[in-house]
């Protein structure tokens, strides 16, 4: 399980991190998997990663460490300048806490890059390429190989659609997927809405689609991006068409 967002244009690194690190800590909503036990009971503690646009190629930054409490290396990643920056935070659900499990995930295929993080789980097998081959062991990076592989038939958007409607023994699954020209959430029908609805809120100067509303940005508007929903986003633009998954 995870927490995670994508912000395009110009915003502080500095609030989205802020902002995600009381996220992780599980502080801000009751959910289907912390109702029973309240609010700080399902923290996001095995690690984190962030991938950000520099000179239009993808940079990667991952540690296993809390998010939460990870301040020093996070100092100089508040400071970058970007147009595009993913966030994804890590709760382990039957992997190990190790960077190769560690989300984004990076691909360089016939010289175009692709970032992917995911939240939720797939319990079957999922079936890729072999040309592509999985690092560590979750889900989560097989799962990007299988959008990939439908990729190779399918427009990126058409591809997320019929790979995540292929595998039905999943809780949910939330994926975000960005080349340096467009950005892509997915987010497949579930009956966990509260955990694995997501928001998006936009301004003259950015976008952002998080795991949940930040709180230093509350005053903003957010919509609601509900299960059964794929958003296409230009990443320059941010213009942003809907699809659904059917």
């Amino acid at each position: 399980m995870f927490c995670m967002l994508v912000a395009l244009g110009k915003i502080p690194a500095r609030i989205l991190i802020d902002n995600m690190q009381t996220i992780a800590e599980d502080k801000t909503i009751i959910h289907e998997h912390n109702e029973q036990r309240g609010l700080g009971s399902w923290a996001h503690k095995d690690g984190w990663g962030i991938a950000y646009l520099q000179k239009e190629r993808w940079i990667i930054k991952k540690s296993i460490a809390p998010f939460f409490e990870d301040k020093s290396s996070l100092q100089e990643i508040k400071k970058i300048t970007t147009s595009a920056l993913i966030l994804h935070v890590r709760k382990a659900s039957g992997s190990s806490v190790a960077l190769r499990n560690t989300h984004p995930f990076f691909l360089e295929k016939n010289k175009r890059e692709y970032v992917f993080c995911h939240n939720g789980d797939v319990n079957e097998k999922i079936s890729y390429h072999p040309h592509f081959v999985a690092q560590g062991e979750t889900d989560s990076e097989q799962l990007f190989y299988s959008i990939l592989t439908a990729g190779e038939k399918y427009s990126l958007w058409k591809a997320i659609q019929k790979t995540v409607t292929q595998y039905t023994k999943k809780r949910g699954t939330n994926i975000i997927l960005s080349t340096k020209d467009k950005t892509y959430v997915g987010i497949a029908p579930t009956a966990y809405v509260k955990y694995y609805t997501m928001s998006f809120t936009q301004t003259p100067q950015f976008l952002i689609v998080s795991s949940e509303p930040l709180q230093e940005l509350k005053s903003l508007h957010w919509e609601n991006v509900l299960p059964g929903t794929i958003l296409e986003i230009d990443n320059k633009s941010r213009k942003i068409k809907k699809y659904p998954v059917e």
